[in-house]
């Protein structure tokens, strides 16, 4: 009975490690999938047009290079994160977007990459020609404007399920479901203990666990997410997307370690301590 009651709670262990996984990528996932597909593609292509402009001995290699600075670009990230945010609470509150403060965020994506840019071209950027990049940037009826206004207007006049998925989106992503996810494992991790009466036992469930869980994560999640990715892109932003799954492989390889740590760990301390001591209680 008690192994029962073991492996039923290592299974919810199981979708809790699974969910909490997901919620600490999911954000990270989806900035990074609208920014390839709309924010730092428009963007780099501002930043190359005035840099081709003003230096015309610029390579190809050169223009690579800042585009790989720009699109990297923890502010772009963030630029996306908070536009995400913005599309999300407004969409979900019936409200309209606000698109013009948000663009004003943008042009500080230039001024925090200038210095990486002019060791690309080894040449300085003038305060002027910061100030061209930054008017295009947030340019009302720029392409960047024109493409931003398209994502909004496909999200908020799409369909019960787009509701539904920015829904679903908002609630796995929350700080709640964080905490409510670490606090079950360590329940489980607890309750597992208690009834092995084992200080140690504990660790070989936690181990199969993580084991179980990062095949799920970095194995079969990205899976389906590249056979959904279309579907979504689709019917959320209404062009196709290219959702980056490096994370959850990342977050798989990390798991399986600490699966690997936890069953060494449990091997080790059966065999110094093989039978429980009733006097730690």
């Amino acid at each position: 009975m008690k192994k029962f009651v073991s492996v039923v709670l290592a299974i919810i262990m199981v979708g809790l490690v699974v969910l909490l996984c997901i919620n600490i990528s999911i954000k990270s996932m989806a900035a990074k999938t609208v920014s390839n597909a709309v924010v730092a593609n428009e963007t780099t292509d501002q930043i190359q047009q005035v840099i081709t402009e003003n230096f015309p001995n610029v390579t190809d290699d050169q223009i690579q290079q800042i585009q790989e600075v720009i699109s990297t670009s923890s502010s772009i990230n963030s630029f996306t994160d908070d536009l995400l945010n913005q599309i999300t609470e407004a969409t979900l509150n019936g409200e309209q977007v606000d698109t013009a403060s948000i663009m004003n965020q943008l042009s500080q994506v230039f001024v925090d990459n200038v210095d990486q840019i002019e060791q690309v071209i080894d040449q300085d950027i003038t305060d002027e020609q910061i100030q061209i990049v930054q008017e295009r940037l947030t340019d009302q009826n720029g392409a960047l404007q024109t493409k931003i206004n398209e994502v909004v207007d496909s999200v908020q006049n799409g369909s019960t399920s787009t509701t539904e998925f920015l829904q679903t989106y908002q609630t796995v992503s929350s700080m709640a479901v964080r905490v409510g996810c670490i606090i079950g494992i360590i329940v489980c991790i607890v309750l597992i203990g208690l009834l092995n009466r084992s200080l140690y036992g504990w660790s070989i469930y936690a181990g199969v666990v993580a084991i179980v869980s990062a095949i799920i994560i970095g194995l079969f999640a990205p899976l389906v997410v590249n056979a959904i990715e279309f579907t979504i892109g689709l019917r959320v932003l209404n062009m196709s997307i290219d959702i980056p799954v490096s994370m959850l492989r990342v977050e798989g390889i990390v798991l399986g370690v600490i699966g690997i740590i936890l069953i060494v760990a449990y091997i080790i301390l059966s065999r110094k301590f093989p039978k429980y001591e009733r006097s730690y209680y």
